[in-house]
């Protein structure tokens, strides 16, 4: 793995930092580049992943894919989200490979609590780049 991102050490758990961190580090880019996640109490998460996935296909030709309570073995390291071990009932996000912590980017490295609730795969979207029209991703 590249040279893991950290989130700011004066962020909450919740607030996002923690995947963008793990989204930064997957793709060996700076934490501000990644678009910033709304605030945890936005009622509708829509908009921040549509602008994430569009950030994602326009910037690096990827897509992302979220799966819910499945358990994934990877052997490629891998975005997970679960527990927080600090704050109830904020989520966190961590990567993984092959169920090992990899990268915790809080500062504790204390991981999730409990295990992983979603996955986050980046999968290529090269191949199909010329399927869709121009545009059809921008915000």
């Amino acid at each position: 793995m590249n040279d893991p991102i950290w989130m700011p050490v004066y962020q909450e758990d919740g607030d996002g930092q923690c995947f963008r961190a793990c989204i930064a580090t997957m793709l060996c880019c700076r934490l501000v580049e990644v678009p910033p996640a709304p605030p945890t109490d936005d009622a509708d998460p829509a908009p921040y992943w549509n602008k994430l996935r569009a950030w994602l296909w326009k910037e690096w030709s990827l897509d992302l894919v979220i799966i819910y309570r499945r358990r994934i073995l990877s052997g490629a390291p891998i975005i997970v989200g679960g527990k927080s071990p600090r704050f109830d009932p904020a989520g966190h996000a961590v990567i993984m490979q092959a169920g090992e912590l990899l990268h915790d980017p809080h500062p504790s490295g204390s991981g999730l609590d409990g295990e992983p609730e979603e996955y986050y795969l980046l999968v290529p979207m090269a191949p199909w780049r010329d399927i869709f029209p121009a545009g059809t991703f921008e915000s």
